[in-house]
């Protein structure tokens, strides 16, 4: 299988300047495009259920193209994007707030973990400086499923990408956060 990297964009409405993006792994066994196209369906199944983190002025562009990246040179994998608009009700809280979703692999240790940062979040998310019960659920039904989606496919598999390692690993469970967190990145 050949690993590829698939975009989200996330967008908001009359709100920050520039759009997020989150960025998702996964194997291919098609180098064609089929199996790359039901790896964004699947990514765009995880955003309707979890829809409910985004207030409505938020959308997510998932996959614009997919980069099969251990593809010498790399192939870029032109496929139809989804786009998921959010559900949750109020405006947009501040921009750096997320809520995190762990990926697990068999392994221990950083080239073996991945995170997704899901944000801005809706300010109905939010209960007392935490996400509330029903949205953290959706977060993680949305994980699961996704996790179960790549356990059952023949045809791709869900991974967290090691750029040290260069290299990727299976996924096989997800933590859906119930904390706010803030990505902060290390200048390498």
């Amino acid at each position: 299988m050949t690993s590829g990297i698939i975009r989200v964009v996330v967008g908001v409405n009359g709100g920050i300047p520039r759009p997020a993006i989150n960025v998702w792994h996964a194997n291919v066994a098609d180098a064609e495009g089929g199996d790359s196209q039901t790896v964004v369906d699947a990514i765009r199944d995880f955003y309707t259920t979890a829809a409910s983190i985004f207030p409505t002025s938020v959308t997510m562009t998932i996959g614009q193209a997919v980069t099969l990246i251990t593809s010498v040179p790399p192939i870029i994998i032109g496929i139809t994007p989804r786009v998921v608009a959010g559900t949750g009700t109020g405006g947009a809280s501040a921009a750096q707030l997320a809520e995190v979703v762990s990926w697990r692999t068999p392994f221990a240790g950083r080239s073996f973990r991945g995170r997704t940062y899901l944000g801005p979040i809706a300010v109905s998310a939010l209960t007392g400086g935490i996400l509330s019960t029903p949205v953290v659920t959706a977060c993680q039904n949305a994980a699961n499923a996704y996790v179960a989606a790549s356990n059952s496919a023949a045809a791709w598999d869900a991974k967290v990408w090691s750029e040290k390692l260069q290299s990727s690993s299976q996924i096989t469970s997800a933590v859906a956060n119930s904390k706010v967190e803030t990505q902060r990145r290390r200048n390498r």
